[in-house]
């Protein structure tokens, strides 16, 4: 049966040589908040996601919006509020627009 993969034998076993069809950088924090939040509270979601190669792309566009949104609260601080401050609105923010919302909804693929 030609079903188009190679395998490569390791032990007694066979494996298909399969690989991701993009590099991957590891997630960071808010990427891997984003992908444990659909795991557990939108599992169709997820699923979907995971299923057309989109989750990884879709973790790592929350995690370069987060480290923008983070950037640049941190950049306007006000004399007032010291960092630590700063730091925990911004987070605040971004776990309420960002991670946990149905604000953020993956874009469909694009051809």
């Amino acid at each position: 049966m030609d079903n188009g993969l190679t395998y490569r034998k390791v032990g007694d076993y066979y494996y298909p040589n399969i690989a991701l069809s993009y590099d991957t950088i590891p997630l960071g924090y808010y990427g891997m908040l984003r992908k444990n939040f659909l795991k557990e509270h939108r599992k169709i979601t997820y699923g979907l996601l995971l299923g057309q190669e989109l989750l990884y792309p879709h973790c790592l566009e929350i995690e370069l919006q987060a480290k923008a949104y983070m950037a640049e609260a941190l950049q306007n601080v006000p004399a007032s509020y010291s960092e630590e401050e700063v730091r925990r609105i911004a987070h605040e923010h971004i776990m309420g627009t960002l991670i946990s919302s149905d604000w953020c909804r993956p874009r469909p693929a694009q051809k």
